[in-house]
């Protein structure tokens, strides 16, 4: 994402959540839990960041590894990839979801390049192929903290549309207090994006 001759510093890394934050699916996908009666409830990913099952519940996350189902329904949020095309001018960018691997990695390429990231450029870090009981939010935290911890991030920011994941990043200062975290809470209102900061 740099042209020729721009100088990118990677002591500061600038992440962007994918669901909700650089794409909108709407009312479209989501992670449905089924009970033993047989009803079934739908979480949205930003429902789901912070949710912790309960023990009858059976979790269904087919809609989410789903390559063509995530090309059918992200709509891109155009003034949140163009601000990750600007920071990418200056600092280090990935894209940091909740998800795991899609099932289809060659389609799910595609569909961002259709919307204007590319992937071979901007990495994108799943937590959800972590193997443990954490929440979303904790499993960002705790690959932000692994990161700083191996490549001497100096400063880092968090562009999320959840606010328990840009908690738990904040929450980092204390296991981190010489690093500068900055943290930006994206929603939506009647078609228009709202970034406000939280510190």
């Amino acid at each position: 994402m740099k042209s020729f001759g721009e100088i990118i510093d990677e002591s500061v890394i600038v992440y962007f959540d994918l669901d909700d934050t650089l794409v909108d699916h709407g009312n479209r996908t989501g992670i449905r839990i089924k009970y033993p009666n047989g009803s079934i409830k739908r979480l949205s990913s930003t429902e789901y960041s912070n949710y912790v099952p309960k023990n009858n519940e059976k979790f269904d996350w087919s809609e989410l590894r789903s390559a063509k189902h995530f090309h059918q329904s992200a709509r891109p949020n155009r003034h949140m990839i163009k601000r990750l095309h600007h920071a990418s001018k200056k600092h280090k960018v990935e894209i940091l979801t909740g998800r795991g691997d899609l099932d289809d990695k060659d389609l799910f390429r595609r569909t961002m390049g259709r919307h204007g990231i590319d992937i071979n450029k901007v990495h994108v870090r799943r937590v959800g192929n972590m193997r443990d009981s954490k929440t979303t939010a904790q499993r960002k935290a705790h690959f932000v903290s692994q990161a700083i911890n191996k490549d001497n991030h100096r400063e880092v920011h968090l562009y999320d549309d959840s606010i328990e994941n840009i908690r738990a990043f904040l929450a980092l200062k204390t296991e981190h207090p010489k690093i500068r975290f900055h943290a930006f809470h994206v929603s939506k209102n009647r078609g228009k994006i709202s970034i406000r900061r939280h510190k």
